[in-house]
């Protein structure tokens, strides 16, 4: 495989794998916010961590 169609193809996944980055540059620079989504997320994972634990207890808590 030649040089430069290796060096092309990095740029390309560079360039697809910064997109995303891109998109959310662009929401906060519109006025919205991502803190409400940081949280957001943080909750999410702490139900998901208490749903877990009460599963856990239900099923492997021995009598």
């Amino acid at each position: 495989v030649p040089f430069g169609v290796t060096y092309e193809k990095i740029g390309t996944i560079q360039r697809r794998l910064a997109w995303p980055l891109h998109k959310d540059d662009t929401l906060s620079r519109s006025g919205r916010s991502t803190d409400l989504n940081i949280y957001f997320v943080f909750f999410l994972a702490l139900s998901w961590v208490r749903d877990s634990i009460q599963f856990y207890q239900t099923f492997y808590n021995p009598l």
